[in-house]
């Protein structure tokens, strides 16, 4: 076992993700994993949508950064993790949206009496259908933190395509 003591990008690429080992058989591969590195925050109004910077995983090229909307191509049921950065002593609000308004799921936090930073997840299973998009939504007066060590990410598989 090696300990890690510097949470550098280059640490991050090499030993947390060494390679994406998808590879489904008998349907086409269709990923997404992007995420931040800068702290971005909604304090004057909503973020809708929360806007990627960088992608790690971006097979069948679904995650569009011109419209910062996750396109999906195949229909059927997919994975879908999205973690959040959250900063001390502030809410959060942040939510998982199909098309721009239809809530999917969230991570809501009231407590502001944290005093560090936390990371706070969410994974679910959903049947979507070619043609449907999915984006990250800010509240506001939420802050989502990030840094080079990737607190805040959005990711998401197709695990079975629709018959």
């Amino acid at each position: 076992m090696f300990v890690i003591r510097s949470f550098s990008s280059v640490l991050i690429s090499t030993y947390f993700c060494p390679g994406f080992h998808y590879n489904p058989v008998g349907f086409p591969a269709v990923a997404w994993s992007v995420y931040n590195i800068q702290t971005q925050g909604a304090l004057d109004g909503h973020l809708n949508p929360l806007p990627f910077e960088f992608a790690q995983v971006n097979t069948g090229e679904v995650y569009d950064f011109r419209d910062h909307h996750v396109h999906i191509s195949i229909g059927g049921y997919y994975f879908v993790q999205f973690n959040i950065g959250a900063v001390s002593y502030q809410p959060v609000d942040v939510v998982l949206l199909r098309g721009r308004t239809g809530l999917v799921a969230g991570i809501w936090r009231s407590s502001t009496s944290h005093n560090l930073y936390d990371t706070l997840g969410r994974g679910i299973i959903l049947e979507l259908f070619a043609g449907e998009t999915l984006n990250l939504a800010v509240a506001e007066g939420t802050v989502v933190y990030s840094n080079p060590g990737i607190q805040t990410s959005f990711t998401g598989f197709l695990i079975q395509p629709s018959l």
